[in-house]
Order: structure tokens, then sequence, then C-alpha cells
């Protein structure tokens, strides 16, 4: 049979057994090879860093956001529960280089600041001059 036949055959299972396809999904993505492979194969190719790399940054930033210090606990409102989430690695677009691990919150700042050390530098005199709390 070619691998064609195959996908189509495996791609119609899948949408009549709609539950049973999820949870096999959810079981193979979530096995230790699988989280393993797809970080290790992610963060070589997206940053030039290992997934052993990762962690010992993670290790060296006690596990949580190099700016605030938070780590990535967030509610899941779909499964009603909170999870731990990897934090996101932070890099130069400029250069590549890797500056550290950030929580969702403080990678999108720096993102919409564009960067700009101006920029924010601004942003924090706009705070101080008009801090009300």
């Amino acid at each position: 049979m070619a691998s064609k036949d195959k996908s189509k055959i495996a791609t119609e299972w899948r949408k009549n057994n709609p539950e049973k396809a999820k949870i096999i999904q959810e079981k193979y993505r979530s096995s230790e090879k699988y989280v393993l492979t797809y970080a290790n194969s992610h963060l070589k190719r997206k940053y030039g860093i290992t997934y052993e790399d990762y962690l010992s940054m993670y290790e060296l930033q006690n596990k949580s956001c190099k700016i605030c210090g938070r780590s990535e606990l967030r509610r899941n409102y779909q499964e009603k529960r909170e999870q731990l989430l990897p934090l996101f690695v932070d890099h130069c677009h400029k250069t590549g280089k890797v500056r550290g691990l950030l929580c969702s919150k403080c990678n999108t700042g720096i993102g919409m600041f564009e960067d700009s050390i101006e920029n924010l530098t601004s942003a924090i005199s706009y705070l101080k001059e008009n801090y009300f709390g």
C-alpha cells in the first residue's frame, strides 16, 4: 500500500474516531521522547542551542524569568487547572545571540518595544513621571 493511501486511511480513521485519536495524540505528545526530540530540534534550528543548554539556563535563572523573576505558571481554562509552561528563549534579532529565558509577558514586552533601549528608557521615564500607585 502506498504511503498516500495509508495517510488517507489514517485521516479517515481520525475523522471517524475523534475521541480515540485525541487520546492517542495526547499520549504521544506527552511522551518524554516526543518532547525531547521536538525541543532539541526546534531549539537547535531556531536558536543554535540544545535542550541541555536550555535546561542549564533554566537552572541558572532559578527556573524563572530573567527580567521579572516569575515562573511561567498559567491557568489552562480548558482543563481547569494551572500548568507550568516553558520560558521563551529571548534572542537578539540582529545577531541571533541568545540573551536568556523570559516569561511570555516580558518576552512580548521586549518585542513590542522592538528591542530598543531608547524606547524602554522613554517608557521608564514616562512611568516615573506618571506613576499614581
